[in-house]
């Protein structure tokens, strides 16, 4: 029998290998002119996929992949194609090894960034591609920095306009070798946001389960409200209406934690009769 996600994962980097190939073989000769716009969105609707259906199911992965901008030239595209291709690649062998630690998503941003900006330095091939490197490097380096995996003044961001794909080589291949040191590490953790609306748990019922019956009116509602609020921020993430990142986090710090309403007062004890004493 065919297993279907491993058929499934080689196709997916079949299509993404020649969307990098169309690419750099555009940016080269200057062919294929006006079909940057079906390669951006082919390659987004594989992104989005690889994400949703647990191919790319990680922090680091969700945080470096966002959708490429649809006015995106072949540079741009040619580079993210092919970062996909190589990082779809080295979850696929970690699934096989059972290597789940959360460095692992990182390391193979980085080292694919790394060597796909020396070679397009050492080539002067993909200049136009830069910023979308730039971009992968500042998107892994901010969510290993955010959480302390990565001391906050050790390593710089990268300004996504300017430079050299030299720096950025320098650059991925340092943090690299950082975050591969790393894997020594018993307990690692990393960051996590919500991933899609079907794998949001029924939280209602988890509370309703777990508390006591004075407690659930006001607490469940208020529970149920941040369910729905968090809902609509994943299907917001999915349909591409939300895809900055500092938005994501703005608006997930804005939902209401549930509130716990204080227990209720103990009943009054009766007051005991008062002993008269009998006349004389």
């Amino acid at each position: 029998m065919t297993d279907r996600p491993n058929t499934e994962h080689a196709r997916l980097r079949k299509v993404l290998h020649t969307i990098a190939r169309q690419a750099q073989h555009a940016s080269m000769t200057g062919a294929l002119d006006g079909g940057e716009t079906r390669c951006v969105r082919q390659y987004n609707h594989i992104a989005r996929h690889c994400i949703g259906e647990g191919l790319l199911d990680d922090p680091v992965y969700r945080a470096a992949f966002a959708p490429l901008s649809e006015d995106a030239g072949y540079d741009a595209i040619a580079v993210s194609a092919g970062l996909l291709d190589k990082c779809l690649d080295g979850a696929h062998e970690d699934a096989e090894e059972g290597a789940t630690h959360p460095y692992r998503s990182a390391h193979h941003i980085l080292r694919a960034v790394g060597k796909m900006a020396e070679r397009a330095s050492m080539t002067g091939h993909l200049g136009g591609g830069r910023s979308r490197l730039a971009g992968l490097y500042n998107a892994v380096q901010g969510s290993l920095g955010a959480t302390g995996v990565v001391p906050a003044d050790l390593f710089d961001a990268l300004d996504e306009e300017s430079g050299t794909m030299g720096e950025v080589a320098v650059a991925a291949q340092q943090l690299a070798a950082y975050v591969e040191d790393g894997f020594d590490d018993p307990d690692p953790q990393l960051p996590d946001v919500p991933r899609t609306g079907r794998e949001l748990k029924d939280i209602g019922e988890l509370v309703r389960e777990a508390m006591p019956e004075w407690m659930h009116a006001e607490v469940v509602s208020s529970v149920d409200m941040m369910q729905r609020e968090i809902t609509k921020v994943v299907e917001d993430i999915q349909a591409d209406k939300l895809t900055d990142i500092e938005e994501i986090r703005r608006r997930m710090a804005a939902i209401q934690q549930p509130r716990i309403p204080s227990p209720p007062s103990p009943p009054t004890p009766p007051v005991p009769p008062v002993k008269t004493e009998e006349p004389r």
